[in-house]
């Protein structure tokens, strides 16, 4: 009986043990990508995805599916603010298939120059693509930009 039990519920307490390592990650990610995502917002509070109307914080944080939500939607956010920022990054200096940290550098003269009204010298371009072509591997790249924009600049010894 007890062999019968265990058998029942593995698949059940698999399951949720692979629910709760990806809901972690995504959670991560979506935390980390809270730099780049606050810029580009601010930048472009027009391309903001609708979130409806919010729940408390302590269920919103514990919801599965909305944590899935919010991370898929903060990546597109981030990618469509990087994508209507491209032709101002490559006006400022930036190639196609610059690394990540390039464009964390440069980002921010892209924004001011946007921000100025300064008219694009090209047209989108794609920027730091991923590897494979899926979410998390997008996701992955944000997330490099995002954590290069919120590290403090390296002290140089004279």
């Amino acid at each position: 009986m007890p062999l019968f039990a265990v058998g029942l519920s593995y698949s059940g307490i698999a399951t949720r043990l692979a629910t709760w390592r990806i809901w972690r990650r995504h959670r991560r990610a979506y935390r980390q990508l809270r730099p780049l995502w606050s810029v580009l917002h601010a930048a472009f509070p027009e391309s903001t995805l609708y979130a409806g109307t919010p729940a408390a914080p302590w269920r919103e944080a514990l919801h599965v599916r909305r944590m899935h939500r919010r991370y898929y939607r903060r990546v597109i956010e981030c990618r469509d603010g990087l994508v209507r920022l491209s032709p101002h990054l490559t006006a400022v200096g930036l190639r196609e298939g610059a690394p990540p940290e390039t464009v964390a550098t440069l980002l921010p003269r892209a924004l001011a120059a946007q921000a100025a009204g300064e008219p694009a010298t090209s047209r989108a371009v794609g920027i730091i693509l991923p590897a494979k072509d899926t979410l998390n591997a997008d996701a992955q790249q944000l997330t490099t930009v995002s954590r290069s924009l919120s590290a403090p600049p390296p002290v140089r010894a004279p």
